[in-house]
């Protein structure tokens, strides 16, 4: 048995900044002010619990940050475009996303802090790219590599008595690429 409720507000402000220079680059500056407050409470009980009603203390999570973007762009010739982008990102955590979690369940070498504070993940992207337009015939090319580092990921964990919760992994490392050609054939 379980039940409560939980809320959250959300406040940003973002600004961005595009500057053309020498003709052929344009710089990208950018950035995001955010506030988010989260507020939870809840019960739960049963045979996990060993009583028949768990209380929860109420809980809350105040979270705020600036998040930074920045993107270079050059026109290489008419056709041809190169560019270079950071930028970083974040999902909120939770102080209270587990309030309830029952008292038998463990994980070997997760504590009960671990698994009722999720704390925000966050990720930096870098990516390069380029974006050739051929005239004939009319076909759009456009390919990129990027690299992303995240930061305590929010992963999703089965414990040992059958309960899922979510928890913050270390760190995570996504390389990739990818091309993509659009266009017409033919007129």
């Amino acid at each position: 048995v379980s039940a409560g409720y939980s809320r959250q507000k959300d406040a940003s402000i973002y600004t961005q900044l595009d500057y053309k220079f020498l003709d052929k680059f344009d710089l990208t500056l950018g950035a995001r002010q955010y506030w988010l407050w989260q507020s939870s409470d809840g019960y739960a009980g049963g045979f996990q619990d060993f009583s028949p009603t768990h209380a929860s203390a109420p809980g809350s999570n105040n979270e705020s940050g600036l998040n930074p973007k920045l993107a270079l762009s050059y026109q290489a010739t008419a056709s041809t475009m190169l560019y270079a982008s950071a930028s970083e990102g974040f999902r909120a955590g939770n102080d209270t996303a587990h309030s309830t979690a029952p008292l038998v369940c463990t994980a070997p070498g997760l504590t009960r802090e671990d698994i009722e504070h999720l704390k925000a993940d966050t990720v930096w992207s870098y990516e390069l790219g380029t974006k050739v337009q051929l005239s004939n015939p009319d076909i759009l090319i456009s390919a990129d590599a990027f690299h992303i580092d995240w930061h305590n990921p929010q992963q999703e964990l089965g414990l040992p008595c059958g309960a899922y919760f979510q928890v913050n992994g270390d760190k995570a490392t996504i390389n990739g690429g990818e091309i993509d050609i659009s266009g017409h054939l033919t007129s």
